[in-house]
């Protein structure tokens, strides 16, 4: 009740003081801007009817002075502003003569507007007077501060300002479902819109848009980078071969291959890939009297393999019907004689 009785207070205060009604309580604008504007029903004393015209006019509006130039005559007009009430005058020179016009207008939104217009022309002692009604809409012109952004393939944020007339509404969509417009979707005048970018899981780069009070801003994301490395690098086996394996690692999205280039290495598993992986592989036995070597290609990296030789049996000696003299080259260790 103490809130109502102050504020009850307050409006009887401004009454008493002359105001009216209307001046306490209309619908206030900021006329700033751009303006498309139509004269028709024209009407004078001179027998010149039905001249209807459309140009622009740039209105600055500051508190309750506004200024008004028209973009067609180049004529000035200035005046005061009551809440939605536009009031403004010029006198200029035309057609020989000189005109003194008045228009009045009311403004019904932020972007549209009405009324009428008085003048007066003389002419060496001649007096024409007249009128025409005059309807106006407010011309939106948007604009970005940026109209593009790069990211790498981490996730990230980002920012981009709208700048327009007062009372010029707009709104901000994005296209695609990796950008998300986290603040600034649906604003009036300038504006700030704030944005963020998943992370891009794949090797390629992506392009994506948001559609910014009309302007199509670009946002464009670098794929991943692919990194691979094994582990072990090398191995070794003796004569009688065996099957072991590699470790890969990768980031998610990151395919590799893996290739024998050895035809006695045999890959079992993991030949191609996605990410972290193992390549399994079998290596044959070695017979011969000399050392091995091959390679797998895993993911770009060369892993090596060597195979030892293989076991020399020299004959019955004794004839005992046993080997009486076995070297084995394949001993991880050098040469084992065996009698």
């Amino acid at each position: 009740m103490k809130l109502l009785s102050l504020f009850l207070c307050s409006i009887l205060a401004f009454f008493s003081a002359g105001a009216t009604w209307k001046q306490c309580c209309a619908q206030t604008y900021d006329a700033t801007g751009t303006w498309s504007y139509s004269e028709t029903n024209h009407w004078n004393n001179c027998g010149d009817l039905n001249q209807n015209y459309s140009n622009t006019a740039t209105v600055t509006q500051n508190g309750s002075s506004v200024t008004v130039i028209d973009n067609g005559t180049g004529v000035t007009f200035t005046g005061t502003v009551s809440g939605a009430d536009y009031s403004f005058a010029a006198t200029y020179q035309e057609d020989g003569g000189t005109t003194s016009e008045t228009i009045d207008i009311t403004l019904s939104s932020s972007t549209s507007a009405s009324g009428t217009s008085d003048f007066s022309w003389f002419l060496s002692g001649f007096t024409c007077t007249g009128g025409y009604q005059i309807s106006a809409t407010k011309t939106c012109n948007y604009s970005l501060s940026s109209t593009n952004k790069t990211f790498t393939s981490g996730s990230g944020s980002g920012s981009t300002s709208v700048s327009t007339s007062s009372g010029c509404s707009w709104t901000a969509t994005s296209n695609v479902s990796w950008i998300t417009i986290t603040s600034g979707s649906s604003e009036n005048g300038n504006g700030t819109v704030s944005y963020s970018v998943t992370s891009n899981s794949s090797t390629s780069t992506r392009t994506g848009t948001m559609t910014i009070a009309g302007n199509t801003f670009t946002v464009t994301q670098s794929g991943i980078t692919c990194t691979y490395s094994i582990s072990p690098a090398t191995n070794a086996f003796n004569s009688s071969g065996g099957t072991d394996s590699v470790n890969v690692t990768a980031a998610n999205g990151c395919s590799w291959t893996a290739t024998s280039n050895a035809s006695w290495i045999t890959i079992t598993s993991g030949s191609s890939e996605n990410g972290n992986g193992t390549v399994s592989y079998s290596v044959t036995s070695n017979s011969s009297a000399s050392t091995q070597t091959g390679t797998i290609t895993i993911a770009g990296n060369t892993f090596t393999v060597t195979l030892n030789q293989g076991e020399i049996t020299i004959g019955d000696i004794d004839g005992n019907g046993m080997d009486d003299l076995i070297v084995d080259f394949g001993s991880p260790y050098g040469i084992n004689i065996l009698y």
